[in-house]
């Protein structure tokens, strides 16, 4: 069934040719399963995590990282984490690694200390998401908040995976949804994906 899903998926978000999959990197790794449109990513690849990397958390944190097709803003990838561990845990161990925590009141916050949080559902599956500015590079010229980005937090049952997507240029747009439609689509593909 989910195959089917999948391929549906792939038919009305325009991501290929559902027949076949070769438009769709397909990623099986240690702590992830994850599929990507070939049109924008040319592979993923998954690293143990320095904040993991002490023999206490071996194997509980790992960067991944998502190969772009066409680099934007100075960012030849978009970026995820994979903790083993509850949400709580991992903010902790991957302090400066994962780009979500738990403020003093106990609100997850995600890239931002001001960024709104939303829950959303992804194929009946409890996901966070904020919209928050980042770096951009344009002709070697670094504007810490010259991009926006958009990161989701998937509370799964034994992990928790975050992606972060540049969407582009910031360019004042507060209808993320509108404004952003195309990458957002994407970006929600991808995370409704991740096994």
């Amino acid at each position: 069934m989910r195959g089917i899903v999948a391929l549906t998926l792939l038919l009305t978000m325009g991501l290929g040719n559902a027949g076949t999959l070769p438009d769709v990197v397909i990623f099986a790794g240690d702590s992830i399963q994850i599929k990507v449109p070939r049109r924008d990513y040319t592979k993923v690849a998954e690293n143990i995590a320095a904040a993991g990397s002490d023999a206490e958390n071996s194997g509980v944190l790992f960067d991944i990282v998502l190969s772009k097709r066409h680099p934007s803003g100075g960012n030849e990838s978009d970026t995820g984490t994979v903790c083993r561990e509850t949400i709580a845990t991992c903010q902790s161990i991957g302090r400066g690694v994962v780009p979500y925590w738990l403020a003093e009141n106990g609100n997850l916050r995600i890239g931002s200390p001001t960024a709104p949080v939303q829950e959303i559902s992804l194929s009946g599956r409890r996901a966070f998401e904020a919209f928050h500015l980042c770096a951009w590079n344009q002709n070697g010229v670094n504007m810490p908040v010259g991009g926006q980005c958009y990161t989701l937090v998937l509370p799964l049952k034994n992990k928790v995976v975050s992606l972060s997507f540049l969407l582009g240029r910031n360019a004042g747009c507060l209808n993320y949804e509108r404004c952003w439609w195309q990458e957002l689509k994407k970006a929600r593909w991808i995370a409704d994906n991740v096994i």
